[in-house]
């Protein structure tokens, strides 16, 4: 189950950087004529995490959306990465019961 939750985080992690490289791609290739703009469709997967898909879109730069997009990829990648942070605390406390010596406990005679 931990592992099933950093596998969702990391999965959370690439989706909000491809997310922030397309929207940086957008803005870089604004002032080019013809540029088609990009944008990232992200879809959750019922085993967990996300999928991310990159699929074109025939409008103008905008780039109050390209900024939200940004904003929406920081926000998203710091979320997970907190996941991840809680989650390896939890595997480290599971680590930590599991290598302490184990009491023997006595019965009277």
């Amino acid at each position: 189950m931990l592992i099933d939750a950093l596998s969702s985080s990391l999965s959370g992690i690439n989706a909000a950087s491809k997310r922030l490289e397309v929207s940086a791609d957008n803005i870089a290739r604004a002032s080019v004529e013809d540029s088609v703009q990009k944008r990232v469709f992200q879809q959750a997967l019922e085993t967990g995490g996300v999928e991310s898909k990159v699929y074109t879109v025939s409008a103008p730069i905008d780039y109050a959306k390209e900024f939200s997009e940004q904003t929406i990829a920081m926000v998203s990648s710091k979320a997970s990465a907190r996941v991840y942070q809680v989650v390896q605390d939890m595997m480290d406390v599971v680590n930590r019961e599991i290598d302490k010596p184990k009491k023997q406990v006595s019965f009277p005679a």
